[in-house]
């Protein structure tokens, strides 16, 4: 097989996100139906990336001048930046309908932002992994800022960008310190380099802003700032995917880096990382407490979950990368669950913004309120729901590796958590309803089969656990050099 073929098929699913984001532009812009054209064939260009994923085999081949990597850990991971993306454009369509912003650039940009994730995934060159980085922020930037005539939601694209580009500068300038100080930027040979010797201030410094730059991209404190605001301000579809995919892309550059390149200066990076988790933690866990927007309650509660990433990320070795395998592919669900029952409430005539909304919810849409209690005891970790088996299984990796105390911070604020989960089931069942009037309206087909299919998994997975923890695990034996 000659170079240019071999690159051609280890990059087919990339190619694929490529000329379907291409291809729905020109039928967006063309055709006079063009949003429900752009849709169609954005569910076709992940559909036909998925089939290619699987199908290909996981070589651990390096192709376009040994920038990118093509592994089993990759391959797993952006099977699943695909499924958010699918379950974003399932929750996207009558949401967006009804803020009046049906317009063909939304598939698109989900297209363009998820190839973006996936050249994140593979990168094994900083430039690649900055090209990945920058096309997947440029594209949410536009996202979050997508309801125009929306006030809250053009405030929110502009906080993000303004605060996107300077975390890309930061990481802009770690590169450089870093090409300055090693002569290269592949991943390979700087591995080596750093490896052989104590870590220079160059080196040093370099981490520091490369990982400052890689928090602020996954939420994690004290890089949050942007979360709480970004999360209320965009439309509750957009907020999902913020919530899921770029997690993914997120985490695994995070993973690939310490773990790969910046293995050698590890005594460096590891009082960062143990910090960083400790204070997503806290901060996830207590800052929310005080929220009475569901959607800023649940933006601290992603930081909370990123403090768990994290965890899993300085646990390392083969139980640590399993572990964060398996609690992204668990989080993805539950929370593309949760607010697929939140836009089912809004397209139901419910206003599901404050959390005094949802009262009564439990007499007025008692199927929703039922699968929304599931989903909350799962982001809660409480047994038997899979939220538990993926907290318990970080929780373990972290003991394992030596970092009891901050297993002990996870448990701690992990109940401090369930406090606001619990209290919004306490609301949904206890609270007395603000209206007695339901409109009639028919609930999406799509939200109903989205919230089905995530709360039958959410349950499932804690009843036969090795369905994600076998292909989590053999994933991440292909982590490292």
């Amino acid at each position: 097989m000659n170079v240019f073929l071999h690159d051609a098929v280890c990059f087919a699913p990339e190619l694929v996100l490529l000329i379907g984001a291409l291809g729905a532009l020109i039928a967006g812009t063309y055709l006079q139906n063009g949003y429900a054209v752009a849709q169609r064939l954005a569910y076709i260009t992940l559909a036909g990336a998925l089939i290619l994923l699987f199908a290909i085999p996981a070589t651990g081949a390096l192709s376009f001048g040994l920038n990118f990597a093509h592994t089993s850990a990759t391959q797993f991971a952006k099977i699943w930046v695909m499924v958010a993306c699918v379950g974003t454009l399932m929750l996207s369509h009558h949401a967006l309908g009804r803020l009046q912003a049906q317009r063909h650039e939304f598939p698109v940009l989900i297209l363009l932002s998820a190839l973006g994730m996936c050249l994140m995934i593979s990168a094994r060159d900083f430039m690649a992994l900055y090209v990945g980085i920058e096309l997947q922020s440029l594209a949410l930037y536009i996202l979050a800022a997508f309801v125009r005539h929306n006030e809250q939601s053009a405030e929110a694209g502009l906080k993000y960008f303004i605060l996107g580009a300077l975390s890309s500068g930061l990481l802009l300038y770690g590169i450089s310190l870093l090409y300055g100080a090693t002569g290269t930027i592949q991943y390979e040979p700087l591995m080596h380099f750093i490896s052989s010797g104590a870590p220079n201030m160059a080196v040093t410094l370099a981490i520091v802003f490369i990982l400052s730059a890689l928090a602020f991209k996954i939420s994690a404190a004290p890089f949050h700032m942007w979360t709480p605001d970004v999360y209320q301000g965009a439309a509750t579809p957009i907020t999902a995917f913020f919530t899921t995919a770029p997690k993914i892309a997120g985490a695994m550059v995070l993973l690939q880096l310490l773990h790969g390149p910046l293995a050698g200066a590890s005594a460096v990076w590891l009082q960062i990382l143990w910090a960083t988790a400790a204070l997503s933690l806290i901060v996830g866990a207590f800052a929310a407490l005080m929220q009475q927007n569901i959607k800023r309650l649940l933006a601290y509660s992603t930081i909370n979950h990123v403090g768990f990433l994290l965890m899993a990320i300085l646990a390392g070795g083969q139980d640590g990368y399993a572990a964060l395998l398996t609690y992204l592919v668990i989080y993805v669900i539950i929370s593309l669950g949760a607010f697929g029952a939140i836009l089912l409430l809004q397209q139901q005539g419910d206003a599901a913004e404050q959390l005094t909304d949802l009262r009564g919810l439990g007499k007025r849409r008692p199927r929703i309120a039922l699968a929304f209690t599931v989903l909350m005891f799962a982001l809660a970790g409480v047994p038997p729901t899979a939220g538990f088996l993926s907290k318990m299984y970080v929780l373990l990796a972290v003991m394992h590796s030596g970092y009891a105390w901050l297993a002990a911070l996870g448990v701690v604020t992990s109940v401090v958590a369930a406090f606001y989960y619990l209290r919004i089931i306490k609301i949904m069942y206890f609270d007395e309803a603000t209206t007695s009037v339901i409109p009639n309206i028919r609930p999406s087909r799509r939200l109903m089969i989205l919230l089905f299919v995530t709360v039958i998994l959410t349950l499932i997975l804690m009843l036969a656990p090795s369905a994600v923890i076998a292909p989590a695990t053999l994933a991440a034996q292909s982590i490292g050099y």
